[in-house]
């Protein structure tokens, strides 16, 4: 709750800082130095930027180019802005050789339609979380599931931006993010239906234990399954981030974060919110648990 709270407080305090060109509309340079030297430093990039108020919105991102491995200053500005800037940059820095490679812009409208798209892409996801669980398991099941993927999306946002401050990714939140935290509801969805499925199971061959004594033993049954197919998983993403540049180490950096989160929600979101809802009656389940019935005739 604390970090949900704490992540969500300085992602709106800070929100014009976050969001990425696709979500705010602007001009997008890349820049390259020549052959031996290096690129400005930070420090120096926002010289320029604070000695100038049109370009008090800029943002500064270094990656690696993939196919040569060489060092590029990627330059985030308001629309318009960006070309003057460079501009700027190359006369503080005439000695450096700084080469335009790439330049996009994107206007106000369009990041207009992205933001609305991204909401809607999330709150479709959620709906059809809760209407398949509800659907294939029972309502109280779905509405543990949702419970806890709300909880890993926002978690995984907050400690996003927060680490991104320490700089163990860029903390911009862009469309390829988006990508990521919709890969993180499928991937946490999975966890909570094995163990969602597991209880049911054990609700028909253990008619003798109460539903908290059936979600502990569902529990214990599905953890060892659950951490080696995370840690699988980690080392997969973990190996993205240290070897990848760019976008995508933020986009594996969102997904670590997310199969961490995924991970303890499934077991301590999750199937808490599940017992609370039938009030910790196995009957209240068993009488809303629509499902069909199966005799099999060994005759027939």
């Amino acid at each position: 709750a604390v970090l949900i709270i704490a992540g969500v407080a300085f992602t709106g305090t800070n929100l014009q800082n976050i969001l990425g060109i696709d979500f705010t509309g602007g001009d997008e340079i890349t820049i390259e130095a020549a052959s031996g030297q290096d690129l400005p430093t930070e420090t120096e990039i926002h010289q320029i930027r604070d000695a100038n108020e049109n370009f008090k919105n800029a943002q500064v991102f270094y990656i690696q180019d993939l196919a040569g491995g060489k060092e590029q200053l990627k330059l985030q500005t308001d629309s318009e802005m960006g070309g003057a800037f460079f501009d700027a940059l190359v006369q503080q820095h005439d000695d450096k050789g700084l080469q335009k490679i790439g330049e996009s812009q994107i206007g106000g409208a369009v990041s207009k339609d992205i933001q609305k798209n991204a909401w809607l892409a999330v709150a479709f996801a959620l709906v059809g979380i809760l209407l398949y669980v509800a659907f294939r398991f029972e309502l109280g099941y779905g509405i543990g599931a949702v419970a806890a993927t709300i909880h890993d999306v926002l978690i995984t946002i907050g400690l996003y931006v927060l680490l991104g401050k320490l700089g163990l990714c860029s903390g911009q939140f862009t469309a390829p993010m988006l990508a990521a935290l919709l890969m993180i509801l499928g991937y946490s969805i999975n966890d909570t239906i094995v163990l969602f499925d597991r209880i049911r199971e054990e609700l028909k061959l253990r008619p003798d234990l109460s539903l908290g004594r059936i979600i502990n033993f569902s529990v214990n049954r599905v953890l060892p399954r659950t951490i080696l197919t995370s840690i699988t998983t980690l080392l997969a993403a973990s190996a993205l981030y240290v070897y990848g540049a760019g976008i995508i180490r933020d986009f594996s950096f969102v997904f670590i974060l997310g199969i961490l989160t995924g991970t303890y929600s499934s077991i301590f979101i999750a199937s808490p919110i599940f017992f609370w809802w039938h009030k910790g009656d196995r009957k209240h389940v068993e009488q809303r648990e629509f499902l069909p019935k199966y005799d099999w005739n060994e005759d027939a």
